[in-house]
């Protein structure tokens, strides 16, 4: 079996942890994007409650035989912001997830040139994002079975294991190597020889 320069393994770690939160800067990105997308829907709705029901009065009293343009469209924009916590719920996901995402790179980057304090910061992140990851599915479950469909279903499976594995799997797995190295004091074994 090959034996690796005793330094290794931190910097696998630290460049997955760093590329992975890069992308989770792009979900942050996304998740505020959309966010600011809802807000605006909603203030829309808001709006054009009286046209909205205007048009549902006119539905009714022609049995159905006469539909004014975009009530339906309101509706089902209604029924998926009512199964959200609030307009701004993804707002607040998007932004702790920024803020994970820079602490992610931060960490990746001095577990990488194995900084001692790295371990540490790392496990408390490991432990944060899990947690956190699963406080927001909890809360807005009901949103994702609306948007994305039953995971059961499998038609976006997928996208709930990729989701499971990078919120879940990983900072579980860099929980399981940090914490040995920070209990037992192995991070002596990351200095390579000669340094």
């Amino acid at each position: 079996m090959k034996q690796y320069p005793a330094g290794y393994w931190a910097g696998v770690l630290g460049t997955a942890m760093f590329m992975l939160g890069l992308f989770g800067l792009g979900i942050s990105a996304t998740l505020l994007t959309l966010s600011d997308a809802l807000v605006s829907l909603s203030k829309e709705l808001h709006e054009n409650q009286v046209g909205m029901a205007f048009g549902h009065m006119v539905k009714g009293m022609t049995l159905g035989m006469m539909s004014i343009s975009g009530v339906e469209t309101g509706d089902a924009a209604r029924k998926l912001l009512d199964l959200m916590p609030s307009p701004n719920f993804l707002e607040v996901v998007g932004a702790v997830r920024g803020i994970l995402s820079i602490l992610a790179v931060i960490i990746g980057f001095c577990l990488v040139r194995r900084h001692h304090w790295a371990i540490l910061a790392g496990l408390i992140w490991s432990l944060f994002s899990v947690g956190w990851f699963c406080y927001t599915s909890a809360v807005s479950w009901k949103f994702l079975l609306a948007s994305l469909g039953n995971p059961l279903d499998g038609g976006n499976t997928p996208l709930y294991i990729v989701d499971f594995l990078i919120h879940i799997i990983w900072p579980i797995l860099l929980c399981c190597w940090l914490l040995p190295s920070l209990l037992k004091g192995r991070e002596r074994r990351w200095v390579l020889p000669g340094e």
